[in-house]
């Protein structure tokens, strides 16, 4: 089980919606005649006491999201804080 809830939010480039509040941010990138080619990935956004603006990780072809989200759930449930639940976020674990 997860030691505490994670937030992940997905945003079209360009859109109102505000990711960078989220432990886990996907902001999708056009390539070639409108059609998805990856995901700007951005970690460690919270709105705590300590507020945080996610920050850039990576750069995300769409052919390795699953996998990339798979690995970053796994980081959270393995090593993220269980004792104490105020500042278990993702961006004390990163």
């Amino acid at each position: 089980y997860l030691p505490a809830p994670l937030s992940v939010t997905m945003a079209a480039s360009g859109s109102d919606a505000y990711p960078l509040a989220s432990d886990i941010a996907l902001i999708g990138v056009p390539g070639e005649g409108g059609q998805l080619s990856g995901y700007h990935l951005l970690i460690g956004g919270d709105l705590s006491p300590s507020p945080a603006l996610a920050q850039a990780l990576a750069w995300l072809p769409r052919t390795q999201l699953a996998e990339t989200m798979e690995a970053l759930i796994k980081l959270w449930r393995d090593h993220g804080e269980r004792t104490n639940h105020q500042p278990a976020t993702l961006k004390q674990l990163i």
